[in-house]
């Protein structure tokens, strides 16, 4: 699941980027594959865009003041931060207890 959610990650933050579906990086398929090798029902990974769509904002990475970079972010330290918070873990671990994918 961990991967799934960083996939998403991922996904949007191109898609905020580009919302053009003929880049490269938004014809991206490792979630699709991802998808595939773990035999999540779609209402599990449902679930998790919703859960990342809610959280994502309370771990937005803002540069620290030695950046004087004005477009500077922390995209990568941020979806880290999400994907390996202790609730979201409880999250993840919910979601395959509620659909049996233990």
């Amino acid at each position: 699941m961990r991967g799934y959610l960083l996939y998403y990650c991922i996904r949007e933050q191109y898609q905020m980027i580009d919302s053009n579906i003929n880049t490269p990086s938004n014809r991206d398929y490792s979630g699709r594959y991802y998808v595939q090798i773990s035999n999540l029902p779609l209402q599990a990974l449902d679930s998790l865009r919703t859960y990342y769509k809610r959280k994502i904002i309370n771990f937005i990475g803002v540069p620290r003041e030695g950046s004087y970079e004005p477009l500077a972010n922390m995209i990568c330290w941020s979806y880290f931060n999400l994907i390996e918070a202790k609730p979201t873990i409880q999250y993840m671990k919910k979601i395959l207890r509620t659909y049996k994918c233990l």
